[in-house]
């Protein structure tokens, strides 16, 4: 119908003005015919993470991204710290300090 036209269309216009990347929008027509139900999905979670980034409650499923992302994080920095302190016990700088 129009008015389903007209609200995926306003809902659209309403993510680019939230900075929502072009790669995760959709068509107001894959919405409203159910032809690109992949695109609208990737396009509500960006909502969603953008909602997070201002302190909205959001999904579980966006908080258990942001879990992973602290944890991935966290990895690298162990890593980092496992390299220097190794670099350190064979005698040479670690790289990220300088002589």
């Amino acid at each position: 119908s129009f008015q389903a036209r007209d609200n995926a269309a306003n809902f659209i216009a309403w993510c680019r003005e939230l900075g929502i990347e072009d790669a995760v929008m959709f068509e107001s027509e894959g919405l409203v015919l159910h032809k690109d139900e992949r695109s609208v999905i990737l396009c509500l979670l960006a909502v969603a993470r953008v909602a997070a980034d201002v302190g909205m409650t959001t999904s579980k499923l966006i908080e258990l991204e942001r879990e992973i992302d602290r944890l991935e994080e966290n990895d690298k920095d162990i890593i980092k710290r496992d390299k220097d302190i190794t670099q350190e016990r064979e005698g040479l700088p670690p790289k990220n300090k300088k002589q």
